[in-house]
Parts: C-alpha cells; sequence; structure tokens
C-alpha cells in the first residue's frame, strides 16, 4: 500500500510539472513567422518542447497516420516520412533509426511530440527566444512546386528569398537571388542550368560543364565556397535531405544517388530512367523507352515503375506510355500518350489510371492543390525562317480538375511555382530565329513581367 502511494505522488508531481510549464511559460511555436495555433498549450518536459502532433504535422504541410497496434505517429511529406511510438526514444526518418532525448507521449488524452525533431526532419532551421518562450521554425522550400525534369527545377523559394536563374542572353544563365518583396537582387554563381535545392545554408544546382555536359555543384548562399561535387553528367536531381539521387548520362541514364558532401556514389538501378521523384521510401520513375518532339525539345516516355531507394521490390504501376511525372500525396500525376497527352493520375499502390482532366498538356507542375500546366488545347504558333513551334497557353486548374483558370496567351514551358510567382520560359521569335525568354506572373494571372536580371 505505501509502494502504490508513493508510485501516485510521483505521477503526480509529474503531471504537475508539466501543468506548470504550460500554464506559467505560454509555449509558442511559429512556422516561417506565422504562429501555430494549439488549442492545447505545448509542454517543456526535461528541456524538450512537446507540442499536439497533429497541429504542428498539418502546419508543417505533412499529412498525419496513426498506428493503433503499435501507438505509432506517421508523418509524411513528399520523400519524407518520420515515425514516433508513444514513450519509445528511438524515432524513425525514411526508415532511419534516430534517438530522441524525450519520447512522444500521451498527456491527459492528447497526443504530444516532440517539435525540434519534427520540424529538423524537414530539413527546417530551429530557435528557441527564451524571453517570448517561442520556438521558431524557419521551413525550408515550403512554397515550391513540385519538381519535375521537364520544368528544370530553376526557381526556389527559401524563407525571404527566391532563388533562381536568369540572364540578359537566351542561351546562357546565371544563379541569382532576390527578396520575396523584389528587392537585393544579387548573383551568386554563373553558367547555372537548374535543378536547385536549397538544403540548410548550401545551394544545390547543375552547372554546365565541358563538351555541354551539367554537372553537379554546391555554393553557399552568400555566393561563396563554389564547390563540385559530381562530376557525372547529370540530365535531373531529386533530394531527400539525406542524398541527391540523379540520373547519370554519363552511364546511360542509370539512377544514382550521391550525399550532400559528394561522397558515398552509389549505383541504385540498371534501368535507363527518363523521369523521376521520391515517395516515402519509393522512387517513382519512368523507364526510357521512346523519343518525340514535344514543342521545341525531345523528350522520352515509358512505363512507370516504382522500387524501393535501394533499387530492389521493383514493380510496373501503370502499362500507359507516360511522361513529366509528379507525384503528389499518394497519387501519381502523368501525362499519358496513349490519349492524346491528357493528364492522368494512378494511385501510388497501383490501382486504376484515372483522367483527371480533358486538356492535352505539354508539361506540368503541381503546387499544393494546383496544377500549373501548358495547354496545348489552347495553343498559339510562333515560326520564323528556322522552323515553326506550335506551344501551350499557361493554364491553371485545382488536382480534382475543376476551377480551370488560363493565366496568359502566350506559350508557357519550364514551369516552377512559388507561394507568389509563376516561373516559365517564353518561346519567342524574331524573324530570323527562335529564342526563350524568362518570364514570371503571379499566380492569379497579374502582373506579367521579365525575370530578373543584372545587365553585364
Amino acid at each position: 500500500m505505501k509502494n502504490s502511494m508513493v508510485f501516485v505522488l510521483v505521477v503526480c508531481m509529474f503531471v504537475s510539472l508539466i501543468t506548470f510549464s504550460s500554464a506559467e511559460e505560454v509555449i509558442k511555436v511559429k512556422v516561417n513567422s506565422d504562429l501555430v495555433d494549439f488549442d492545447v498549450n505545448p509542454v517543456i518536459v526535461d528541456g524538450t518542447t512537446l507540442v499536439p502532433v497533429r497541429a504542428i504535422l498539418e502546419k508543417l504541410g505533412m499529412t498525419v497516420d496513426w498506428n493503433a497496434d503499435t501507438s505509432t505517429v506517421v508523418g509524411t511529406k513528399d520523400a519524407t516520412v518520420i515515425e514516433l511510438t508513444i514513450n519509445s526514444k528511438k524515432a524513425k526518418k525514411n526508415g532511419i533509426e534516430m534517438e530522441l532525448g524525450v519520447p512522444a507521449k500521451i498527456i491527459n488524452g492528447r497526443t504530444f511530440v516532440p517539435v525540434r525533431f519534427i520540424a529538423e526532419s524537414l530539413d527546417a532551421v530551429v530557435s528557441w527566444d527564451d524571453a517570448s518562450k517561442t520556438v521558431d521554425i524557419k521551413l525550408t522550400n515550403n512554397n515550391n512546386s513540385k519538381p519535375s525534369f521537364i520544368n528544370g527545377g530553376w526557381a526556389v523559394e527559401d524563407e525571404d528569398w527566391i532563388y533562381f536563374y536568369s540572364s540578359q542572353y537566351w542561351d546562357i544563365s546565371d544563379l541569382y537571388k532576390v527578396k520575396k518583396d523584389g528587392t537585393e537582387l544579387t548573383k551568386i554563381a554563373s553558367d547555372a542550368i537548374g535543378s536547385i535545392k536549397i538544403i540548410g545554408d548550401w545551394i544545390y544546382f547543375t552547372r554546365e560543364g565541358e563538351k555541354w555536359t551539367s554537372n553537379l555543384y554546391k555554393v553557399k548562399k552568400d555566393g561563396t565556397e563554389l564547390t563540385k561535387i559530381c562530376e557525372d553528367d547529370i540530365s535531373g536531381s531529386i533530394t531527400d535531405g539525406e542524398y541527391i539521387y540523379y540520373v547519370n548520362k554519363s552511364d546511360n541514364n542509370k539512377l544514382y544517388k550521391i550525399d550532400l558532401d559528394g561522397m558515398n556514389k552509389t549505383k541504385i538501378s540498371d534501368d535507363e530512367i527518363s523521369q523521376f521523384d521520391l515517395y516515402k521510401n519509393n522512387i517513382i520513375y519512368i523507364i526510357a523507352e521512346d523519343e518525340l518532339l514535344s514543342g521545341n525539345r525531345f523528350i522520352t516516355t515509358g512505363k512507370v515503375f516504382k522500387m524501393q531507394k535501394d533499387g530492389t521490390t521493383k514493380a510496373q504501376i501503370s502499362n500507359n506510355n507516360a511522361v513529366n511525372l509528379v507525384v503528389n500525396k499518394d497519387d501519381i500525376y502523368y501525362i499519358n500518350l496513349n490519349d492524346e497527352n491528357k493528364m492522368y493520375k494512378i494511385s501510388i499502390h497501383g490501382e486504376s489510371d484515372t483522367k483527371v482532366f480533358n486538356d492535352i498538356c505539354d508539361e506540368f507542375t503541381i503546387n499544393g492543390e494546383w496544377i500549373y500546366y501548358s495547354n496545348k488545347s489552347d495553343s498559339v504558333e510562333v515560326s520564323s525562317d528556322a522552323f515553326s513551334v506550335t506551344g501551350g497557353k499557361l493554364y491553371k486548374i485545382k488536382v480534382d480538375g475543376t476551377e480551370k483558370t488560363k493565366l496568359t496567351d502566350i506559350i508557357a514551358s519550364d514551369i516552377d511555382v512559388t507561394s507568389e510567382w509563376i516561373y516559365f520560359a517564353e518561346y519567342r521569335d524574331n524573324g530570323s530565329r527562335n529564342y526563350e525568354i524568362r518570364r514570371k506572373i503571379k499566380t492569379d494571372g497579374t502582373n506579367l513581367t521579365d525575370v530578373e536580371f543584372i545587365k553585364e
């Protein structure tokens, strides 16, 4: 009886400590300066801030699942999957086990999780302001469109800055950054090609090498420490925050990965791959089977497959001939060449293909609930003495196929989207030759303008 009373007393002291922390200190959490609205206050346990799970995960753009059999919270965002089991100091990120100082807990019937682990799993920068008792989370790349291999990944938003490539010349480009309010335009590096990714203090991008190759580089956000991290000729790359996955043209378009310092290069598959995306522990990809001319460029097409990130458990998902693949939540969106380049989607689990809408697509990207695409059902022709090109005008439509909206009447390609702007290439003709210029327009279709550059 005495032991039971001691146990009850200890539990009561612990609950009192948690209640005191949440009531007296009034812990606040901000994500990119926006205050998170919790219906139950965060608490501090052994120096670690715990917050209600659903509010923080959804604020960070993650989907939330609960495994009742193992009492495990699962959060998913694009290629990142985190798992926290109640009262266990062992957590997982993308299947890799990690140690927690304080585990996830159930407090007064609510599930609380360590906020720093959650945020840093998404490569966010986390700081603590003791004076205001505020956890400040700076989430990088949270407002950008999903990368694909046709749009090139040439405009990326990170905190208060937009990183992009631009130039006064149509056939070369440089890496720039500019504040979201349009101030402080700064050139960072020359000869940039695309595939821009922001990870911590570093910008990863492809840069023109010898004999028209594209090599992987990194540079600090302030333009210092420009470093080549891979000699391979790269056609496109995506990162999960730990590795950079890329199609290696130096090895017949096989899929490779390399760590962020350029070490531990590994071939993942012997398939010849045209495009791919990441989803949880899977790689979704198109095996290159055929090549065709789309607009003013050649693209490769093939069937959609998936495999584990280590190259195992390969399975075909769709029998359609696909191009320009993007994974959004649990669905794979792609252009279906078997149905006149219409937009289709299929579940990641390989259930039936479904047409999203009837417009003919040249290319597309996805940002949140919107698809931004080049609509060849509403096309415009540009011709010169060199040759003629017919391209689609810029549209947007909800991922469920509703609320179709025309944004501009000019040809649009290489489409990338940040929180406020759509970046794209406009195809032009001056009577003697064809060329592209870089444009941007607000996501509501206003303020069409040229992308900034520094005249030299």
